[in-house]
């Protein structure tokens, strides 16, 4: 009985090689021919996606150039500004103010050599005739760029004053004295383009000022160190050609 029933059991599920083939193929991943397809639709997006990104950066690129050449584009009221400057101080006077202009307003960064060439170019450039109307204190041609132009100039001027009490006499000026200094210098300027009142030492308007006009200028605290004067003779004698 137990053979029969085996036998029964076999014959009512019978398997076949050819199934067991099928079942095989299925089992199976995608053809080569698939593979190739796909792996070249996955190239194709990547090589879109690459060609993508690179036109976004050439369009930032562009794009920063542009606002680069804009931001450092010297308009009237700026060029007019550094061409006072330049020409009641000096060229460097001109050049940090340039800077600093720049600066504030998170400008690109330009090397000190750029921005002094862009200011040489721009004094060497303009007509002498607009530039002495640009520099008349009491009638400027431009009076809001010398409103701009004449704090710096005048800071320009306590700078040389000071700098030549260190050079000859050895001497320090302190900041009161700094700041009276720059009041008589600023009394003497028409009142329509007069700098604002920058205060004494006694207040911390100008405490603040002169901390500022230090920093801006390598001022330090300090005293000069005091040396012998030695005759020119001796000086000369020491000189080894």
């Amino acid at each position: 009985m137990f053979q029969l029933a085996q036998a029964t059991l076999l014959l009512a599920s019978p398997v076949r090689f050819s199934d067991l083939g099928l079942c095989a193929l299925a089992m199976d991943g995608p053809s080569k021919e698939e593979r190739l397809k796909r792996q070249k639709r996955e190239t194709t997006a990547d090589l879109a996606e690459t060609k993508r990104l690179l036109r976004d950066a050439k369009r930032q690129q562009k794009r920063r150039r542009q606002s680069e050449a804009t931001q450092w584009s010297l308009v009237p009221l700026l060029a007019h500004t550094l061409l006072i400057i330049y020409s009641l101080a000096d060229r460097a006077t001109a050049v940090q103010y340039l800077v600093n202009f720049g600066r504030k307003r998170h400008w690109p960064e330009k090397s000190e050599e750029e921005v002094q060439l862009a200011v040489e170019n721009l004094f060497l450039e303009v007509d002498l005739g607009h530039l002495a109307s640009l520099t008349d204190l009491e009638n400027p041609g431009d009076a809001e760029a010398m409103k701009m132009a004449l704090p710096y100039v005048e800071q320009w001027r306590i700078v040389a004053w000071a700098r030549g009490l260190n050079e000859r006499q050895g001497l320090t000026p302190s900041a009161g004295s700094v700041l009276e200094r720059l009041e008589a210098n600023r009394a003497q300027i028409p009142e329509d383009v007069r700098p604002p009142f920058a205060g004494t030492a006694a207040d911390d308007r100008g405490r603040q000022w002169a901390r500022r006009f230090r920093r801006r200028w390598g001022g330090r605290h300090g005293k000069m160190r005091v040396r012998d004067l030695v005759p020119v003779p001796e000086l000369r004698s020491k000189v080894d050609f």
